[in-house]
Formats: C-alpha cells, sequence, structure tokens
C-alpha cells in the first residue's frame, strides 16, 4: 500500500515548488510520508494540549486554550471529545484563578464555545472555581469571574438556581463583591467595594444582575434564596 501511495504521489505534478513538466522526487516523498505518519493524530494532540494547561507559560496555556477552543469549535455537532467534558472541566476550572488575564480571557472563549448542555450538565463543577474567583484578592480575577457568572447565568441559569445552595452561596459572593456585606451575615452594610483604581468594573459587575433567570416549576424564587437584610 506504501509502494501505491508513493506512485500515486510521485504521478501528480507540483505546482508550487516544481514545474509543471516535472514529477516530484521520490525523497521528497517518502520524507513527507514519514511525516505523515510520525504526525500525532488530532486525539492525541488534544490530549497534549489539555496537559499544557499547567504549564508555567501564560502564553503557553493561553495557546493550548485556543487550539482547544478551535478544535472544539470547528468539531460536527453532537461530536465527541477526546476526553470526557468531566476531565477537561478539571483542567479548565482551577484557570478561572489564574493569575494571567489572558489567559482567563481565552478560557472564556472555550467555555463559550463549550456545548451548552455540556456546561448545564456540570454547572455545580464550575460554582466553586466561579465563586472562589469573585472573593479573590486581585480585583482582576473578581472582575473576571463576573464575567464567567455572566456566561453561566445566560447559559444555564436554572442549573444555577437549583444547584444544592449554589445560588444562595453565589449571592454572598456577589454582594462581597460590591462590598455590601460585613463578616457578621446578618448585618449588611453600604461600604465601597475594594476595587483598585482604573477602569470602573461596576458595569460588568451588575451585567449578572440584569439577566432574567428561569426558575424551575416548584423552585423558590432568586430573591427568597438571598440572604435576608436585618431590620
Amino acid at each position: 500500500m506504501t509502494h501505491d501511495l508513493e506512485d500515486a504521489i510521485l504521478a501528480r505534478r507540483s505546482s508550487r515548488m516544481f514545474l509543471r513538466d516535472e514529477q516530484v522526487p521520490r525523497q521528497l516523498v517518502t520524507e513527507a510520508l514519514e511525516l505523515a505518519i510520525d504526525a500525532p493524530s488530532q486525539s492525541a494532540a488534544f490530549q497534549h494540549h489539555v496537559s499544557l494547561l499547567t504549564s508555567r507559560s501564560d502564553s503557553q496555556r493561553k495557546d493550548s486554550l485556543a487550539y482547544l477552543t478551535s478544535h472544539i469549535s470547528s468539531a460536527p455537532p453532537r461530536a465527541t471529545l477526546p476526553i470526557t467534558i468531566n476531565s477537561l472541566l478539571s483542567s479548565l476550572c482551577p484557570l478561572i484563578l489564574d493569575g494571567s488575564s489572558a489567559v482567563r480571557t481565552q478560557l472564556l472563549k472555550l467555555f463559550q464555545a463549550l456545548p451548552k448542555d455540556d456546561v448545564r450538565d456540570h454547572v455545580a463543577k464550575v460554582l466553586p472555581y466561579m465563586r472562589a474567583g469573585m472573593t479573590h484578592l486581585s480585583r482582576d480575577i473578581r472582575v473576571s469571574a463576573i464575567d464567567f457568572l455572566s456566561f453561566l447565568i445566560k447559559t444555564a441559569g436554572s442549573e444555577l438556581v437549583s444547584s444544592p445552595g449554589g445560588w444562595h452561596q453565589t449571592l454572598e459572593c456577589f454582594t462581597t463583591v460590591l462590598g455590601w456585606r460585613t463578616n457578621d451575615a446578618s448585618k449588611w452594610s453600604s461600604s465601597k467595594a475594594s476595587f483598585s483604581e482604573g477602569v470602573s468594573p461596576w458595569p460588568r459587575t451588575f451585567r449578572p444582575a440584569s439577566r432574567p433567570l428561569s426558575l424551575p416549576p416548584g423552585r423558590a424564587t432568586p430573591g427568597s434564596l438571598s440572604p435576608r437584610r436585618s431590620r
């Protein structure tokens, strides 16, 4: 079969590297075949880039996320990923707390490329990292976490609200970002949030609150799940 393939390639004329009347040298054909045989499969490449998400290089993590995003976006509908969505999220979710803004931005693009049904089925896996980001010491990470909250509300609002303890704890984190809470959960204050100087994050912060939530029948409303204001 290899010889047949070589003969087929040799029979074709190259319009880029050689004159039309010249045949491709057999040595170049052999080298091309070796490269094709040694090239990793898409599945192996996908898993390799997943393993690179723990790289110490910010650019490497960003590039690997970009590759995964491109792979998922170009896959046919209902196509099976080389690894399970649960395993993929185990590698993706910690990057919500990544110190690189470029990595977090690319991560959000990857989440947006994931099938919505997969996101809805694994909301509980994303929530702990998102809430950790909302209360992070870094202002930029807190603001990025709000973007992930907005994405979850838009994509899986019903699952977010119905997740056990998910909406209550998320609201607590949200009010912490706004600076509306004190250490005592029974007392509320209107102190200013501890955002550093620079571009105001408030429009992005309030964006999730402007999205309507679709609640499952028989579920409590978001207001009934929020902490009560002391009188």
